[in-house]
């Protein structure tokens, strides 16, 4: 079942990858109609702004797995967690291969080869449309026997309506690009680029689990405010990401979102127990 899945992953994988060659080929186009929307890969444009994103459900069985959570990013237990079950068991799988997200995008050029960049985007459960909160998961299982939790786990989606990016700046072939705000950090960036399983939640234990892409704390994958520039030279990249301290972010994060998840939440430490998910 497992080789499976993998060896399934990675045809998907390599499609996707064959397909995103030849969409930077050809320029985007613009749907003209609902059948158009279905029938093609054309694009919701409007004046410059894209309406973008991704809804990703299927089934899994799992022999040790454990229920559904709604508010968790991941939604289930994908590789064994303490929490697990010692039972078998068939359920919904939601976010296998990425977080089911929905947002806008946009380019206007400004002069030369500049155009000012912007995006928006929030994850969210595909079952029952939840925003994705790593956090607000952790924080309905507190005080939960372990033999009763659902499949919950801490993640620097917290919940926002910006829980994925949210940024706006200047990007130039020539110069570079630069942009603020909320940002995925740049561990995180190596992980979607290198990682051949694209940070899958389901067949990526890298994916699952977010040390690697916070560098030591899942709440590190991404900042919410921050500075951070890109320069492409020839085949060498060359990126800097200048955040607030993490404490300062997490802070922000949870007055924003009108959420109380107690002392480690409000610190910033996230220590509430289990694999922490980008």
């Amino acid at each position: 079942m497992t080789k499976l899945g993998i060896f399934v992953a990675t045809i998907l994988a390599a499609a996707g990858t064959c397909c995103g060659v030849s969409a930077a080929n050809a320029a985007p186009k613009t749907c003209t109609g609902l059948w158009d929307f279905i029938e093609t890969d054309c694009q919701l444009t409007w004046y410059g702004i894209t309406l973008y994103g991704a809804i990703d459900a299927g089934f899994s069985y799992q022999t040790h797995g454990a229920p559904l959570d709604t508010r968790s990013p991941p939604g289930s237990a994908y590789i064994v967690q303490r929490y697990s079950r010692s039972s078998s068991r068939w359920d919904v799988a939601p976010n296998g291969l990425q977080n089911s997200f929905i947002g806008i995008k946009g380019t206007e050029p400004i002069g030369g080869d500049t155009s000012v960049v912007f995006a928006l985007d929030a994850g969210f459960d595909p079952y029952s449309f939840k925003l994705s909160s790593g956090p607000g998961s952790a924080h309905h299982m507190a005080g939960t026997p372990q033999d009763q939790q659902t499949s919950w786990a801490d993640s620097s989606r917290a919940g926002q309506w910006y829980n994925g990016n949210g940024y706006v700046g200047v990007s130039s072939l020539s110069y570079g690009t630069l942009t603020v705000f909320r940002q995925n950090s740049l561990t995180y960036d190596g992980v979607l680029e290198y990682d051949p399983m694209g940070a899958s939640y389901a067949f990526s234990p890298i994916g699952w689990q977010g040390i690697t892409c916070g560098g030591g704390n899942t709440e590190n994958c991404r900042h919410t405010t921050s500075l951070k520039y890109r320069l492409n030279i020839g085949q060498a990249r060359v990126p800097s990401l200048l955040p607030t301290p993490p404490t300062i972010d997490a802070r922000l994060v949870g007055e924003i979102s009108g959420r109380k998840w107690g002392v480690n939440g409000v610190e910033g430490s996230g220590g509430c127990g289990s694999s922490p998910k980008a």
